[in-house]
């Protein structure tokens, strides 16, 4: 994670507010996933730490899956009622 801004951020709270995690497996409702826990993963550790302006962390954030087969969907947008930037497909190996 990169702070373009000109404060410092944290990992933790700023990602749930630019990045929504979508496993499209219901035909019914958008599934968006839940965070899960990683703990001992490289970059856990940094979730919590304060990037300072201009600066870059690479940290891990977890998600649990509602199966094994579905691809995923990184939806990014401009904080919580922003714009939408563009979508990530992650394909489940």
């Amino acid at each position: 994670m990169t702070n373009t801004g000109n404060t410092e951020i944290t990992p933790a709270v700023e990602w749930p507010f630019i990045v929504t995690v979508v496993q499209d497996n219901d035909p019914n409702t958008v599934n968006t996933l839940n965070s899960g826990t990683l703990i001992g993963a490289p970059g856990v550790d940094l979730l919590l730490q304060k990037i300072k302006a201009g600066g870059t962390v690479h940290c891990t954030h977890g998600y649990e899956l509602t199966d094994t087969t579905t691809p995923v969907q990184l939806i990014i947008k401009n904080g919580v009622a922003g714009e939408e930037l563009g979508k990530i497909t992650l394909n489940i190996q």
